[in-house]
């Protein structure tokens, strides 16, 4: 979702960094809704680590959007 984010982001106009740090956002809400949302869900739990392990995976997908593009131009349609 980061990497998608981010590049959406870098088609639209955005900076590298700018568009990575959006989709950085956008990933940690989502994270953040989705573990309240498990609060209801019997046999799921809520827990600090697993939203930061969304935040860290979504980051990791918005840097690798962020530098491929260099390497696949293909990738943007700049």
């Amino acid at each position: 979702m980061g990497f998608l984010c981010a590049l959406w982001r870098r088609e639209t106009g955005r900076p590298a960094r700018g568009a990575a740090l959006t989709a950085l956002f956008v990933v940690a809400l989502v994270g953040a809704v989705d573990e309240i949302h498990q609060y209801w869900i019997p046999g799921r739990s809520m827990t600090f680590f697993d939203w930061l392990s969304d935040a860290a995976g979504g980051g990791m997908g918005a840097l690798l959007a962020a530098f491929l593009p260099h390497l696949l131009p293909f990738l943007l349609t700049e």
